[in-house]
């Protein structure tokens, strides 16, 4: 079968399932099975938000290098050789996540050339175009709508400054929090008054104006003044949509805002609602209070206010 006419979605499973057997993945996220070494444990009584204990997302077991290389796990020539990807056109590269932290994960790479190294900002429309036509196939195409695919940039959790999005699947708590849609029309503009942390929020069908919507945000974060606002974002189909969440960003690790706070980095995973940690002495410590005070203090909620365009 040409696998141009494959479901991108069936291409992610078999490359992880090859990259598995060759020992480039960690077999403990597949399609029937869970390591037992992984689990959840719920944050609040009503399981507002979770926190998963993964031992192998600790920093010091994440990158894999040739034997021989050091710098970048995400250049090509440091990669070991036994790791392949899914080649989506001349710029744009599919690999999967060694230490997954959910079902599918991949890693969407922007290449670099012999004179550019790309950096973990979206600092270019069209790397947002890419990621706005990827989470469309994949979750209104192929509706496959689990998946997200999100962005962390550079100082807000990014594991790299090599230019990447990653790709997963599963519904993150934020998604059971309603959305205050203060500008209707073709695209929705809004946030969420009762979430910890401050986002704002982008829904729409067409992917040109949804894309242009978003580009407006975030040229906005990037040139703040005469400074840079660091961000996650979080792209999901939801109810045959595309909906965009925008995390303006403060304290990339809570503790550095307030030393009682987690001590993590937080990335798009946790301002969304699940907390990475890589042990359970660590996830023994999180409750409902201490996660919605880190929320807080990872947010730029001055910063969100004076960038919507509610008005």
């Amino acid at each position: 079968m040409n696998q141009h006419n494959t479901p991108l979605a069936h291409r992610i499973e078999e490359l992880i399932k090859q990259q598995t057997e060759v020992g480039i993945v960690a077999d403990y996220f597949t399609s029937n099975n869970q390591h037992p070494n992984i689990y959840y444990v719920p944050i609040g009584s009503d399981n507002t938000f979770i926190c998963q204990v993964n031992p192998m997302r600790d920093p010091a077991k994440r990158a894999v290098l040739k034997k021989g290389k050091k710098g970048c796990f995400l250049c090509e020539e440091n990669m070991p050789d036994e790791e392949i990807g899914i080649q989506l056109d001349q710029n744009w590269k599919m690999y999967p996540n060694p230490r997954p932290y959910e079902k599918n994960h991949t890693v969407l790479v922007l290449m670099k050339t012999e004179n550019y190294h790309p950096f973990q900002i979206i600092d270019n429309k069209d790397y947002l175009t890419k990621a706005i036509d990827i989470i469309w196939q994949l979750g209104y195409e192929e509706k496959r709508s689990d998946f997200n695919l999100t962005f962390n940039s550079i100082k807000a959790g990014a594991s790299s400054r090599h230019f990447h999005y990653q790709i997963f699947e599963c519904d993150l708590p934020i998604l059971n929090f309603p959305v205050d849609f203060k500008k209707d029309g073709p695209v929705k503009v809004g946030d969420i008054p009762e979430y910890p942390a401050s986002v704002y929020v982008i829904e729409g069908k067409d992917k040109g104006v949804i894309s242009s919507e978003v580009w407006l945000i975030l040229d906005k974060l990037n040139t703040y003044g005469n400074r840079y606002i660091p961000y996650v974002i979080l792209f999901k189909v939801v109810d045959g949509n595309i909906r965009v969440y925008i995390f303006p960003r403060n304290a990339e690790i809570p503790a550095d805002f307030d030393s009682d706070l987690i001590n993590t980095k937080f990335g798009v995973c946790e301002m969304s609602g699940m907390t990475i940690v890589y042990n359970d002495s660590m996830a023994k410590k999180i409750d409902l209070k201490l996660f919605e005070k880190s929320l807080k203090a990872a947010s730029n909620r001055s910063i969100l206010k004076s960038i919507n365009s509610f008005d």
